[in-house]
């Protein structure tokens, strides 16, 4: 995943997924006038994870009331960080296809 982060992006293309996610997670935060820590210890994990989140390095998991939880501090809707994290991962997997497409040579 590293690797992956590391690469140029095509001058086409947007900013990686997973950095955007976490930068429209982060600037809902801030929107809802909220700390990491705040949001960290109200969705029950760690302050590190929020951060980490929100500079693309991984993907919240969505299991039971996260997107709940989730939503109502950062006044969005399940639906909405659902669709998003959504094609987040898709975004990865076909960079990840990318990537394994260049080393074949």
């Amino acid at each position: 995943m590293v690797a992956l982060a590391a690469k140029k992006a095509p001058s086409t293309s947007r900013s990686a997924p997973l950095v955007e996610f976490g930068s429209w997670l982060r600037v809902l935060r801030e929107e809802a006038d909220r700390t990491g820590p705040e949001v960290a210890q109200k969705l029950g994990v760690v302050p590190s994870n929020v951060y980490q989140w929100e500079l693309g390095y991984c993907l919240p998991s969505l299991d039971g009331d996260m997107p709940r939880k989730y939503a109502r501090l950062l006044g969005t809707t399940v639906t909405e960080i659902r669709k998003r994290h959504k094609e987040a991962r898709l975004q990865v997997k076909r960079m990840k296809r990318e990537a394994l497409a260049n080393l074949v040579v």
